[in-house]
């Protein structure tokens, strides 16, 4: 059977319209209830669920089988006009979180494709979405409303690993501190330095490497007496002593408040800002129905959070599992926007004295052609930059997908995502809005950013909106409230968009490797458009073009790295010397150094020339190149590339090679070759090892030679057969065509050219291939014999 949404808004009217506008619903189980319904479709014998829409705490409160099908009747508020209505017969009733109300918060969390906040009534429950809704809805019953949500949080997102052994470990590691009764320099690393220690992560608030050192002695005695008593008391003092014996800047609020929580995680949660501890007070108070107030002391809120909590949490949870739902509970009303300490005295500016925790390096591989150099990048890439088998961490995830976002996009994503019509003030407050600002390091103009997303794809025949330069799609509208909405969210050119955030908000898997590269082939065409940023052309459906600054691959890896500074990313470039650098690069040129990078005591910062934004190159982005030397010489490359890398050179490996294919010794034939080719030409041109690695008879060296090395050294020497046949020897490979111009040109002609040919079948013999190294005196191959 289907099953229906009938909404009920408090502060409308009481119920379908038969009752006064008290707010309030009186009804027992089992009476037949009139509800107005807009939709025809509930048949005799559908669920009916009531779900209230208006007023906190949110959520369905009744269950009901409908027992008379769709009919029209006066109309409850006008007497003149008539109204659809259905009858139900009433199940079960929880008007209040006490009783068992199921909470907004469950709902759009267990069943995120179900809209919730549905603005008539009649709204089909999505079918994949029936049975979980009953089975919530039966759990459900006598429960009180924080209890339910916690329990799903628990059994479907909750794991023992990760987060979870984190916290323990770190904690356990307090547990040891105040059993030695000693604090190393590790203890206090961990507990206090540590961007993200297992108990929280402290965002941009983070101590700089030269206030830890300057601060180290004051941090271990503090150490010590928080394990050790871990009381107000001790806390105004460490805040007092801050400031008067520390040698800090600003007062770090949420890493003190993270040393107290590791200290006794029995009385304090994993919540370490005192801004989120607010909104937990508010959210619980407004959606759950409890009896919270903030003291505006960050300890005594978190004595007197759990103390409220108490009832509601399972007794069979630890105290981590715990402190980590309750985390939860915030990821949930902030949309899983990352910890970020906004306490009024803690500064987020950026220094150029906080050290970069990670080392870039700049490195070029180069080398003739088959001599590895994308084996090796492939085994650098995979063992650095590649995490296999791991599950990222849900932001950093997050930050991944958005980073590759439109700002129309996200604004989207956030609206399909929050529901019915919303602020802009509430927008940009939603996770992925803030993912984007986070990745983009933006500080300001947050509402602007939104406004001109929203205004630019606003439909043309609104009432609202007055704005000239509108762009495809067009599906915003704004309320006479300045609420903005989706005109219709079940539009096809926004199917995408829906399986878009499905999986946004699905997240990471485990099965998922985590890829923290960019890989991009440098040409004579590439510029600085393509690489940093530039100008893209955009058409709506009418013709008309206008332009936007899009990020090119250097700029969008920067932003992620940046982002995760924990960690190392690399944007690998191939054929580095076939590109105009100083084209390219532009004003990047300088920023790429490693001691110019951001945090870095040379920080160097530029304004971007066509989105206007600073930019700097974060010191965990690795550059890396390669170049086939045989393309250009190394001697050409540019100058201001060369002295901003280290370069490694790739050389033939001879001891990958068989010294026995047939009778055939491939190493010494192979290096005998290169000999001579440097001899002839240069040693950039000669003959990687690639070529011949997977060799294992006459007729794969056959293919091999006339498909790959004679193409290739008819093209290093400009057809110039005769050190071709040099090359090999004079094996007789290379035969030439003494007839050629007496039979096609009918006479002897001393200035005509020589005519030469592959000799395939000497080509096919093993005696020919050792003629290439059989006269050469075997002390000569001292350097390949002994390879490896």
């Amino acid at each position: 059977m289907a099953a229906y949404l009938l909404s009920w808004n408090p502060k409308n009217f009481s119920n379908g319209g038969d009752g006064s506008k008290e707010g309030t619903l009186k009804y027992v189980i089992g009476q037949v209830i009139r509800w107005s319904c807009h939709s025809k479709k509930p048949k005799i014998g559908d669920t009916v669920y009531l779900i209230k829409v208006g007023g906190e705490p949110r959520g369905i409160i009744a269950e009901g089988i409908v027992t008379r099908e769709s009919f029209e009747d006066s109309d409850w508020n006008d007497s003149h006009k008539t109204r659809n209505y259905i009858e139900f017969k009433l199940k079960d009733f929880r008007p209040d979180c006490t009783s068992g109300l199921l909470p907004m918060m469950l709902l759009s969390s267990a069943c995120t494709g179900q809209k919730w906040s549905p603005q008539t009534s009649g709204i089909e429950i999505a079918l994949q979405y029936v049975e979980q809704l009953s089975d919530l809805w039966t759990k459900g019953r006598n429960t009180h409303s924080l209890l339910q949500f916690l329990t799903w949080e628990y059994e479907t997102n909750f794991k023992k690993t990760g987060w979870y052994e984190q916290y323990i470990a770190t904690c356990q590691r307090s547990v040891e501190i105040k059993r030695k009764n000693h604090v190393t320099d590790e203890d206090v690393k961990v507990l206090w330095y540590d961007a993200s220690n297992g108990v929280a992560s402290v965002g941009q608030g983070f101590m700089y490497k030269k206030e830890f050192n300057s601060n180290i002695n004051f941090l271990k005695k503090w150490t010590l007496e928080i394990i050790k008593h871990p009381t107000t008391e001790t806390y105004k003092q460490v805040l007092k002593d801050w400031k008067l014996e520390g040698d800090f800047n600003r007062t770090l609020w949420t890493v003190i408040n993270r040393a107290f929580a590791a200290a006794d995680p029995v009385n304090v949660t994993s919540i370490v800002g005192q801004s989120y501890l607010n909104d937990i007070f508010k959210c619980l108070k407004n959606q759950y129905q409890l009896p919270m107030k903030p003291s505006k002391n960050w300890l005594i809120d978190n004595s007197n959070l759990l103390s409220i909590i108490y009832p509601f949490i399972n007794q069979d949870w630890d105290i981590h599992i715990r402190n980590i739902l309750l985390w939860r509970i915030y990821e949930r009303i902030s949309n899983g926007v990352a910890q970020k300490d906004v306490s009024s005295s803690v500064r987020e500016e950026e220094s150029k004295y906080m050290a970069a925790t990670i080392q870039a390096q700049n490195i070029i591989f180069y080398g003739p052609p088959g001599t590895g150099k994308t084996y090796k990048l492939q085994g650098l890439l995979k063992k650095s930059y590649i995490s296999v088998g791991a599950v990222i961490e849900s932001l950093l995830w997050l930050n991944q997908q958005v980073e590759k976002l439109s700002w129309f996009e996200i604004v989207l994503l956030s609206i399909l995502d929050l529901g019915s019509e919303n602020s802009v003030a509430h927008i940009i407050k939603h996770k992925f809005f803030q993912a984007k600002l986070h990745v983009n390091g933006r500080e300001s103009n947050f509402a602007q950013t939104a406004w001109a997303a929203l205004q630019t794809h606003t439909i043309t025949d609104s009432v609202t909106v007055k704005y000239n330069k509108r762009i495809e799609p067009l599906i915003f509208d704004k309320t006479q409230t300045s609420q903005w909405f989706i005109v219709d969210a079940k539009d096809e050119q926004l199917a995408e968009y829906q399986s878009l955030l499905t999986l946004l908000k699905s997240g990471p898997t485990q099965a998922e490797s985590v890829k923290r590269y960019e890989f991009v082939t440098f040409h004579q065409s590439y510029g600085y458009e393509e690489f940093v940023e530039g100008l893209r052309p955009e058409t709506n459906d009418n013709g008309d073009i206008s332009y936007s600054v899009k990020p090119g691959v250097f700029k969008r890896i920067c932003k992620l790295a940046q982002a995760d500074p924990k960690n190392s990313y690399a944007i690998v470039i191939d054929e580095i010397n076939r590109g105009n650098i100083s084209k390219i690069f532009g004003e990047l040129i300088s920023l790429i150094e490693v001691d110019k990078r951001k945090g870095t005591e040379n920080e160097l910062v530029v304004t971007l020339p066509y989105s206007g934004e600073l930019f700097c190159v974060p010191a965990n982005l690795d550059i890396i190149g390669s170049m086939n030397t045989a393309d250009r010489s190394l001697t050409h490359i540019d100058v201001a590339l060369r002295r901003r890398f280290k370069f490694e050179e790739l050389r033939t490996d001879y001891s990958l090679l068989s010294t026995d294919i047939e009778g055939v010794n491939i190493r010494r034939m192979l290096f005998s070759i290169n000999q001579r080719i440097e001899l002839l030409l240069d040693r950039e041109h000669i003959i990687g090892h690639a070529l011949l690695m997977k060799v294992d008879s006459l007729d794969e060296l056959f293919i091999q030679f006339k498909t790959a090395i004679l193409p290739l050294l008819e093209e290093y020497f400009f057809e110039d057969w005769e050190k071709i046949s040099q090359v090999f020897s004079h094996n007789g490979f290379i035969q030439e065509q003494k007839d050629a111009r007496s039979i096609w040109l009918d006479a002897k002609d001393e200035y005509a050219a020589k005519s030469y040919c592959v000799n395939l079948e000497i080509l096919l013999t093993g005696e020919a291939y050792k003629k290439i190294y059989a006269d050469i005196d075997d002390a000569a191959f001292a350097l390949c014999d002994n390879a490896g």
